[in-house]
């Protein structure tokens, strides 16, 4: 029940890329995430394919155990590297993998991370309020599905809820 008001709640606050001022971020809402092509009907883990694609990742961290997601990757995506000092993209399923698995140094100025189920129940959405006003996260887009996170040093902090 949580989630379906949520979801509620976030239609009524949420945007599409009418209303993103950000170049960056309308560049990526129109060029990647709105594309024709779906790499699958799950939403968070098209989100997922679709940003690899948008941001050409080389190296991409998952913190995931499901097979969904590993073979989604695989298949469209066989030369990504998973075993690197620092990562283009990182996918953690829950919010609650934030402190565990985000390190200084895995992160550089483009670096993303997308962050599953963010809305799932009210304990996890505590959790993402709080990681999108940490001061190195600079812009967080809320998709309901999903959250990513953007570390530009070069932008303004800003946080956008879309529709997708």
């Amino acid at each position: 029940m949580y989630s379906f008001i949520s979801y509620i709640k976030f239609l009524f606050s949420a945007t599409n890329q009418h209303g993103v001022h950000s170049p960056f971020v309308y560049s990526y809402i129109t060029k990647g995430l709105y594309t024709k092509k779906k790499f699958t009907t799950l939403k968070s883990v098209d989100i997922l394919l679709k940003s690899i694609h948008y941001f050409n990742v080389k190296n991409l961290k998952i913190d995931s155990e499901s097979s969904l997601y590993q073979n989604n990757i695989k298949t469209n995506f066989p030369n990504l590297e998973t075993n690197a000092s620092q990562f283009d993209g990182i996918y953690l399923e829950n919010c609650k993998d934030w402190s565990n698995t985000i390190i200084e140094k895995e992160i550089k100025n483009a670096t993303w991370v997308l962050i599953n189920n963010i809305h799932n129940n009210k304990e996890e959405n505590s959790f993402w309020e709080k990681i999108k006003k940490q001061k190195e996260v600079k812009v967080s887009v809320d998709l309901f599905y999903c959250g990513i996170l953007f570390f530009r040093k070069e932008q303004e902090k800003e946080h956008f809820k879309i529709r997708y």
